[in-house]
């Protein structure tokens, strides 16, 4: 299989996992997967890495289980 038509197959197993989420905008998913992890006298910079991490997390998840963890070995690139 060609790159063009993994990056094809990928997009529509994306959109499949995205379907869950109708309705979510994804700033707010982020904001409430970080909510869990926050704490009251947290500084800007943690705060920063903290909704790094949750972008990170969100991005695994929503690769197809079967290409995840490569995906994640890989750097996500």
């Amino acid at each position: 299989m060609g790159k063009a038509s993994r990056n094809k197959q990928l997009k529509r197993q994306e959109a499949e996992v995205l379907k869950l989420y109708v309705g979510i905008k994804l700033s707010e998913a982020l904001l409430t997967i970080c909510k869990l992890y926050l704490i009251d006298d947290m500084t800007e910079k943690r705060y920063n890495k903290l909704i790094s991490f949750c972008v990170a997390a969100w991005n695994i998840a929503i690769i197809p289980d079967s290409q995840r963890e490569q995906a994640f070995l890989k750097g996500g690139n």
